[in-house]
């Protein structure tokens, strides 16, 4: 019996011992690992400034001083041009300094510096010339960057709303081969890089939320609110409610996609009845005064010559 105790004994201060090293090993060798991992990163963010231009730098580091003056200060504001920028697609933290800096700098500025030109350069141009040319640019410098998001999110939203029917069939075809429904996410994200980039990344958004430990009802959500259309939405409510209540997620995509197809349809159908009212104003504007020059020409010539 002591035999046995001296035995046990010995076994648990081998396992002790034993799991002790192993701790101490994992630690100092992750502990090195994220050293080099950082100074790989360092250094590589050392070179990346080195490449860059001084004149860049110093402009960057301009544009971040300039970003206070037309960056908003509303928090509702705030929150408005952070979901336009996750729409649009724009998820680096610098391009909301930059975006901002470059408001400031082409409102205020570029009107400065052209005023500084003209009075300097091109005396034969008056005051009020000046002032009307300075005021253009500012509006333009203020308007302009908002007109660019804008239109960034919009071309963004229509290329997913364009892709989302594709999406859909592929991860039901993903399902219906009995594939899990994160395992088909994850695979139709590689696959729809072929004819939609933005709904690629934002699949793999997605993706990268669910591999983190996120719910998967909680990355859906966040992969709604970025893309920011009510297809998405309701393509997310879908799948949460089919989740909830356990009921099949392949048919509940057939019917979805379906919808999706004849509401896209629908909108293309839309699009196409509104070019005879957008074509009107410009038959108007350009050919009606031809035509009326061509059948107006001769009989006012005769009247002219009659006359004299």
């Amino acid at each position: 019996m002591t035999i046995f105790f001296q035995s046990l004994a010995l076994l648990a201060i081998f396992i002790f011992a034993f799991m002790l090293t192993f701790i101490l090993i994992t630690f100092f060798t992750n502990q090195k690992k994220v050293k080099t991992r950082l100074s790989k990163v360092q250094v590589n963010a050392s070179e990346k400034r080195k490449r860059e231009h001084p004149f860049v730098i110093m402009f960057h580091q301009l544009l971040e001083r300039l970003n206070e003056f037309s960056s908003p200060t509303k928090q509702h504001e705030q929150e408005g041009y952070k979901k336009k920028f996750v729409s649009a697609g724009i998820k680096n933290p610098l391009w909301t300094t930059r975006f901002f800096g470059l408001k400031t700098f082409f409102t205020f500025i570029v009107p400065i510096l052209y005023v500084l030109f003209a009075a300097l350069f091109m005396k034969d141009v008056s005051g009020s010339d000046m002032l009307i040319v300075a005021l253009t640019l500012a509006a333009a410098g203020y308007y302009l960057p908002n007109a660019y998001l804008n239109s960034k999110v919009k071309n963004r939203k229509q290329e997913i709303f364009d892709s989302f029917p594709d999406l859909l069939d592929l991860i039901r075809v993903c399902v219906s081969a009995g594939m899990g429904l994160d395992a088909a996410m994850h695979r139709v994200s590689n696959e729809i890089k072929v004819s939609s980039q933005a709904t690629a990344e934002e699949l793999s958004q997605l993706n990268l939320e669910l591999r983190a430990g996120a719910t998967r009802s909680s990355a859906l959500q966040n992969f709604a609110i970025r893309c920011d259309l009510d297809e998405v939405k309701a393509f997310v409510a879908m799948i949460i409610q089919a989740e909830r209540h356990g009921t099949s997620v392949s048919q509940a995509l057939v019917i979805f996609s379906e919808d999706l197809r004849a509401k896209r349809k629908l909108y293309a159908q839309e699009v196409a009845a509104k070019i005879p009212v957008k074509l009107s104003l410009p038959i108007m504007a350009c050919i009606f005064p031809a035509i009326f020059v061509v059948m107006l020409a001769p009989p006012l010539s005769s009247v002219a010559s009659i006359m004299k």
